[in-house]
């Protein structure tokens, strides 16, 4: 990655540090990095080094963490009209990537659901080094939890685990508003 870019990605990560961040500001600088490098990017600005691995406590039928690119996300924020009022939630959020992500781009407040202890630590000291108070993260089934979201906009969980909570997940859609990245 151009020096440019690693330079953008200290002073974006400096500015939310700080509680200076803009959403604007963000957008501004993550579509000056080519979008070969934006996930690289963003991993600066967020302070991960690492893909954070699976543990013993992902079901045998659960599907293992992969982050999703920023580009994907990018679109899904643009196609659903993602605002600050609005609240994103990602279904299997490992560390926490994409809800700081898409706070950080919208400031919409993000709800992260996993059922892994170790992503879910991750991802609430990722929200806490970076005091984004408008990003929770919840330790839970999405299956058991999807009943009691009323609104929101997500990335869909995986299908062996959109099959478990479908009729859950359906009810939630009639009540709120929901985009796919998928």
């Amino acid at each position: 990655m151009e020096e440019r870019f690693r330079e953008s990605a200290e002073r974006a990560r400096s500015s939310i540090e700080r509680g200076r961040h803009d959403p604007s500001t963000f957008r501004a600088a993550l579509v000056d990095v080519p979008a070969t490098a934006r996930d690289r990017w963003l991993d600066l600005v967020l302070g991960l080094d690492e893909l954070h691995e699976d543990g013993p406590a992902l079901p045998p039928d659960g599907v293992p963490y992969l982050p999703s690119s920023v580009d994907v996300l990018l679109r899904m924020v643009d196609a659903s009209d993602l605002r600050a009022s609005d609240v994103f939630v990602d279904v299997g959020s490992g560390p926490g990537r994409a809800v700081a992500f898409v706070h950080l781009l919208t400031g919409a407040a993000s709800v992260g659901i996993d059922i892994q202890p170790a992503l879910v630590r991750a991802a609430r000291d990722l929200t806490s080094r970076l005091r984004l108070s408008r990003v929770s993260v919840i330790e839970g089934d999405a299956a058991t939890l999807a009943g009691r979201m009323t609104t929101g906009c997500t990335v869909p969980p995986a299908e062996p685990v959109w099959r478990r909570c479908s009729t859950t997940w359906n009810r939630s859609r009639e009540r709120g508003r929901f985009a796919s990245a998928a």
